[in-house]
């Protein structure tokens, strides 16, 4: 059903790239968690020119989770002592 149809924005990040004008690129499109039944159509790729704007605010975004995990880590604000259960592995993904 058309209904059934919806946006995805497949990234989490976004990535710049810098390309000349006689440049390609090859998109690979690798849908993750598909069962056997499942179909996928592609009506369009959209690909947005990236200001430095937008570039600026993504990054405060990718800073502000990063700073998130980092804080989760942590018992109180002054961050001088780490949660019960901490652990290397954690403290390596942060």
């Amino acid at each position: 059903k058309y209904e059934e149809f919806r946006y995805k924005d497949p990234f989490d990040a976004i990535v710049p790239m810098r390309l000349s004008s006689n440049q390609l690129i090859t998109i690979a499109i690798q849908p993750l968690n598909m069962t056997s039944n499942n179909q996928v159509i592609i009506d369009r790729i959209e690909i947005i020119p990236i200001t430095q704007s937008v570039l600026d605010e993504t990054e405060n975004q990718n800073l502000e989770s990063e700073r998130e995990v980092v804080n989760a880590l942590f018992t109180n604000d002054a961050k001088d002592a780490l949660n019960i259960g901490t652990t290397d592995y954690d403290i390596d993904q942060a």
